[in-house]
């Protein structure tokens, strides 16, 4: 058995985007694309957060229990 890593559909993607790549689980996967510090500061300016609140606005409020 070849120890190998395995790799994705997408590698050749991920490396002409300049992804540094990495072991994991035997799959040779992205682990970034540019410094910590760009990658960092794109998701702070850039990427919405799954945990931002939402609000929402009802025409009629549901009635209290």
């Amino acid at each position: 058995m070849s120890n190998a890593p395995r790799h994705t559909a997408l590698d050749a993607t991920h490396r002409s985007l300049g992804a540094t790549m990495t072991d994991f689980a035997g799959w040779d996967m992205p682990l970034r694309y540019a410094s910590e510090r760009d990658e960092h500061n794109a998701v702070r300016t850039r990427a919405a957060s799954s945990t931002s609140p939402t609000w929402a606005r009802s025409p009629s409020p549901a009635p209290r229990p």
